[in-house]
Formats: C-alpha cells, sequence, structure tokens
C-alpha cells in the first residue's frame, strides 16, 4: 500500500464531502483511506493546517456534509469549527481526540461556542469499525458524545449551575452543553421501562443496531422508543436525552452509570 500523503478519490458524481483537519498524528493517510473506502460516496479530504481548511470551507461550503477537527488544535480547534459553521451553517461539526486531556484543554479554552449542542466527539482511540458507526451516525443528521466526554460535559454544567438559579446559565461551551442538562427540567420518571433500558444504552454511544441486538429488538422499535424519549424529555436529539439520563444518575446516586 502506498503510505505518501493521502489523496481523495473522486469523482464526478459525488457531490459531498467529508473535511478532516489534523496532522498525520491525529489522522494518519491509511485511518484516511479506510474511511474512503467505506464512504465511497463522499469526497474524502483531509488538511493538515486549520488555514487550510477554513479556506476550503470558504469555497466548498455546501458541498462539505462533515468537519472533523483534531482536538490537539486547543483553543484553534473550536475557532475553527465556529468560523467555518458561520460560513456554512447546515455543516456536522465534530472534535476528534485521544485523550481527555486535549478536549478539557480545548473546550476550557473558549467560553463562548454557542453551538456547542451541535458538536460531535469522536474518540480516536476507538477502533476503526465503531469510527466508521460514528462517522454513518453523524453523517445521518445525529450527534455523538462518548461516556467519558459527556461526564466532563456534566461535571462542568454541575460546577456553573451552583452559582446560577436558572441551572442553565448563558455562557455557551462551558456554561451549558445542551439546552436540558442536570439543572433543567427533563424527568426521565416520565419513560417505560424499556424506554429507559433504551436510553441506558444509548447513553453508553451505543448506535440503534446494537441497542437492537442487545435488547432482542428491531432498528425500527429502537427508532421509536428514542422518538418517544425524546419527545417526553422534551430535548431535542439523543446526545441531549442522553445528557438527561446521566444526570438523573448523578443526582439520584451521585455517580453516573458505569
Amino acid at each position: 500500500m502506498n503510505t505518501g500523503e493521502f489523496t481523495p478519490r473522486r469523482s464526478e458524481n459525488t457531490e459531498a464531502m467529508i473535511l478532516f483537519v489534523g496532522d498525520h498524528s491525529c489522522f494518519s493517510n491509511i485511518y484516511l483511506r479506510l474511511i474512503g473506502e467505506e464512504f465511497s460516496h463522499f469526497d474524502i479530504v483531509c488538511e493538515r493546517r486549520i488555514e487550510d481548511a477554513v479556506r476550503k470551507a470558504e469555497v466548498n461550503g455546501p458541498k462539505i456534509a462533515l468537519v472533523v477537527i483534531c482536538c490537539r488544535f486547543g483553543q484553534a480547534a473550536l475557532a475553527a469549527l465556529k468560523q467555518i459553521v458561520s460560513i456554512a451553517p447546515n455543516i456536522r461539526p465534530a472534535l476528534a481526540y485521544g485523550s481527555m486531556f486535549e478536549v478539557r484543554d480545548a473546550l476550557q479554552s473558549s467560553p463562548d461556542y454557542a453551538p456547542l449542542d451541535r458538536v460531535s466527539f469522536l474518540p480516536m482511540r476507538a477502533k476503526i469499525d465503531a469510527v466508521i458507526s460514528i462517522l454513518h451516525l453523524l453523517i445521518s443528521g445525529e450527534c455523538h458524545v462518548s461516556n467519558d466526554v459527556m461526564k466532563f460535559l456534566l461535571e462542568k454544567t454541575n460546577t456553573l449551575s451552583s452559582d446560577t438559579p436558572s441551572g442553565c446559565p448563558a455562557g455557551g461551551l462551558a456554561a451549558c452543553p445542551v439546552r436540558n442538562p442536570v439543572g433543567c427540567k427533563a424527568d426521565i420518571g416520565v419513560l417505560t421501562t424499556r424506554e429507559l433500558e433504551v436510553l441506558a444504552l444509548l447513553s453508553k454511544g451505543a448506535p440503534n443496531k446494537v441497542i437492537a441486538k442487545s435488547l432482542s429488538l428491531s432498528q425500527s422499535t429502537v427508532k421509536l422508543h428514542i422518538h418517544h424519549i425524546i419527545s417526553k424529555l422534551d430535548v431535542r436529539n439523543r446526545t441531549e436525552a442522553a445528557v438527561a439520563y446521566l444526570g438523573a444518575q448523578l443526582a439520584s446516586q451521585g455517580d453516573p452509570v458505569a
């Protein structure tokens, strides 16, 4: 296999692009080729420098379905996501990370990044099959927040909400990671036993296929349960539902579910 610089395979019929931003230690050429093989109907593009990624978004914004920026850029990663989303609001933004230190460094460096509820987190240490499953989820319009990141966001929210009566202070990124986190009005007590089982697995980052297999359900039934969960909890997506569930676990047990 050629191990030179990654060159995306382009097709005249390809209308959508997945843009990765990071150096070789974050997105290696082999890693990108494996993703390109799975998502052959997308142009897989990797820019090694943030300024090049921003220029790419300025030229190709409507074509970019998903942008994944390495957390190792620190504050610059969030600034770039903010700029790219402002250029093309329909882009799905995601941060790739190798450790929670990188996540903390990036998130704590910029408290004014407003659209955090749209940001997903891609764990670089996950097996490539898991990464591909997460990418499919993001491209379909869903968000993904890994369990370790979600715990950090909940801890951050708990710390800040103690100083604010509303429990959901203004301030974007650091203050309120989603619309309905711990301290807001989501009540998991309204859910049925089966919906709680689905939500427990969802909160661990399990995709619908895994949830269906674990509970011996069809994927369509799982989708219906998730629709009911989102409606009952008055949240916008599965990520917010998972945050509400883990927040309830923190409140009742003093610790998130394992």
